[in-house]
């Protein structure tokens, strides 16, 4: 039976070549070409380390030649082909998507799994794997900013710790302090309050590589701390359970984290805008009434005005009991009742 060729995706860990698997050694070593990304991965073996240690050509590629994957797919074809990263290969998108590419062309796939900072995180910090959210890439964009926020900000009000990776480009050094000064101030600009100097982080660099560092604190302790050389990411735990308590301060003397708990500094968003629209609302409804005070009788909305003060009341007592989207469809009913005046041409609502 003739064998048929195979795209490998072969990830290299997070450790240099020592990481590189038994598994994948053999197929690095046995592949026709072997082509190696090392995109945002400061920590990945060059070309020449990786080909050392192989005994065999290695090929360094761009983002843009993996992103492109048409050479890659036209030689997986005639030969074995392996694409060679840092960490784990499935984390990365433009994997995935070139290997559904891959699928599709009739070209057979494998995936070689490697240790990635997103399973090792976790571990190395002594939190629970299971109470990680979404995780998210903060890069030296403000226009990408606003994103990281709220990923930090719904992760935390559903109690789940955030993970924070740091963009790296040869050419530019983006640092944890760049990125917590950046973080901060864009807090403040927006009003969410999370990216506070009390709130408790922690910082990794150089993870499961010689030379790790991992620094726990409060966040004003940690803004001009000193880590090395990337790559970088940075961790913001919600509440901890007990037992991530006393792995954090065991592991890492931490006198912060038996009082740790993040979750404090977020409030839901109808906790932090229905109170703000009930105040307007009753500010203009307030003005409404004053300039139809002689024409009341006649236009006969006194019953209207009412009800958007009793939607107003509600509204408040929704989010005093929890009832976060009754109190915004309150709220909401009553602007709604007080702007159809301006519709009718019988105020102008002084919004």
């Amino acid at each position: 039976m003739e064998k048929v060729s195979l795209l490998y995706f072969v990830g290299l860990g997070l450790s240099g070549v020592e990481g590189v698997s038994i598994e994948g050694f053999k197929v690095l070593k046995g592949c026709g070409v072997v082509y190696l990304e090392r995109y945002t991965s400061p920590g990945a073996p060059s070309a020449k380390e990786l080909a050392e240690f192989l005994g065999r050509g290695v090929v360094e590629v761009s983002r843009e030649f993996v992103e492109d994957g048409r050479r890659i797919l036209q030689e997986a074809r005639e030969m074995d082909v392996a694409l060679a990263c840092f960490g784990d290969p499935m984390v990365a998108t433009t994997h995935q998507e070139l290997r559904v590419r891959a699928v599709k062309d009739g070209v057979d796939t494998r995936i070689i799994h490697g240790v990635s900072i997103v399973g090792c995180v976790a571990g190395e910090l002594g939190l629970h794997q299971y109470k990680f959210g979404k995780m998210v890439t903060v890069t030296a964009s403000v226009q990408a900013l606003n994103s990281v926020l709220d990923t930090v900000y719904w992760n935390l009000l559903r109690g789940l710790h955030t993970l924070l990776l740091l963009e790296w480009e040869p050419k530019r050094r983006f640092t944890p302090n760049d990125a917590l000064k950046m973080l901060k101030e864009g807090d403040e600009d927006v009003g969410l309050g999370v990216f506070n100097e009390n709130l408790f982080i922690a910082v990794a660099a150089r993870l499961c590589q010689r030379g790790q560092l991992i620094k726990l604190g409060l966040l004003k302790d940690l803004l001009d701390c000193e880590y090395g050389e990337p790559p970088y990411s940075i961790v913001i735990p919600a509440d901890l359970h007990f037992t991530e308590a006393e792995a954090l301060e065991a592991l890492f003397k931490s006198s912060e984290c038996s009082k740790a708990n993040n979750t404090l500094y977020v409030k839901s968003k109808a906790n932090l805008l229905v109170p703000k629209y009930v105040e307007k609302t009753r500010a203009a409804l307030a003005k409404v009434r004053k300039m139809l005070d002689v024409k009341r009788c006649q236009l006969n909305i006194s019953d209207l005005l009412e009800n958007v003060d009793c939607y107003s009341s509600d509204a408040l007592r929704f989010l005093k009991e929890g009832k976060l989207e009754l109190a915004v469809l309150s709220i909401g009913y009553a602007e709604g009742l007080l702007d159809s005046l301006r519709f009718l041409g019988l105020a102008d609502v002084p919004w």
